[in-house]
């Protein structure tokens, strides 16, 4: 018996508002990620350049407003300057979100409100991308050997409904 080439996938990723995406499952969460993103680890993934996208299936109808809400922290290492991360859906800016040297670093909830979908036709898909100022390396910070450039790390993600 011979094998034959897939060239389309067995399944196309599915969202449904209100879902909860776990990052740190790649069966949940790789069919998002398009660039800028490293491997899957037990608790999320890391940005390793200084931009990433994730695309979103999304049933929304014009006029549906939505609220992003993730689960983040960013890679610090010994800097004393804030991380910056600006993130985008629609082709606009939604947040800029500051990570600070000195506060726990440990994953908090941020939220963003995106841009109402202006029509049925552009909702197909919702790319949601993520810029982070001065990523850095674990190994140029001094704290281990990890040369990645670590960037915003993400635990998990949710698209709902603005209240």
């Amino acid at each position: 018996m011979i094998a034959l080439a897939k060239t389309t996938p067995d399944m196309e990723p599915d969202y449904q508002i209100g879902g909860e995406i776990d990052f740190g499952n790649a069966l949940d969460s790789r069919c998002f990620m398009r660039n800028g993103w490293g491997p899957t680890e037990t608790w999320g993934v890391w940005t390793v350049e200084h931009s990433a996208e994730l695309a979103l299936p999304v049933r929304a109808k014009a006029g549906d407003r939505l609220v992003l809400n993730a689960l983040a922290l960013a890679f610090l290492g010994k800097q004393r300057e804030p991380v910056r991360v600006r993130v985008f859906a629609r082709d606009e800016q939604i947040a800029e979100w500051v990570f600070e040297a000195g506060r726990l670093n440990q994953p908090r909830w941020l939220t963003a409100s995106l841009p109402p979908q202006t029509d049925e036709t552009s909702g197909d898909v919702l790319t949601i991308s993520f810029e982070i100022d001065a990523p850095r390396s674990p190994l140029s910070e001094g704290v281990s050997a990890d040369p990645r450039t670590l960037g915003l790390g993400l635990s998990r993600l949710s698209l709902t409904a603005a209240t």
